[in-house]
């Protein structure tokens, strides 16, 4: 289940529902449109995942979501490596880049993910091999 909603005109925030042990469980990724910082495109702030139901694929499902959306809008997303959870700055930078993040020649410290073409989409939009 996929929830958007924001609580401020500048942050739209992706909620991704996973029922986990018959309960809905919030991963959650606060993204910021572009047009209200910079015109750079969409600027993914954090994701959040609730430390009882981390390590089982919720944040990258969430993230591949998100990844195929910006592809569907021909977006691109940046972001800035912020370690506050579990992982430190190398892992974290390793998991960005698993999923077409480059850092970002132009603004030191950031990375960017071009939009990607996709051949095959689900009845939903979303990418897949």
């Amino acid at each position: 289940m996929r929830t958007t909603s924001g609580t401020r005109s500048d942050l739209v925030r992706e909620c991704y529902l996973e029922m986990v042990e018959g309960q809905f469980k919030p991963v959650i990724a606060d993204l910021t449109p572009p047009g209200l910082f910079s015109t750079m495109g969409w600027v993914l702030n954090r994701i959040n995942v609730p430390s009882g139901i981390r390590g089982q694929g919720h944040r990258s499902r969430l993230l591949q979501r998100i990844c195929d959306d910006a592809d569907l809008a021909s977006a691109s997303i940046h972001l800035c490596l912020n370690p506050t959870g579990p992982l430190d700055r190398d892992a974290l930078e390793a998991w960005y880049l698993r999923y077409g993040f480059v850092a970002d020649d132009t603004e030191p410290g950031w990375f960017i993910r071009h939009p990607h073409s996709c051949i095959t989409r689900d009845r939903d939009g979303y990418c897949y091999d």
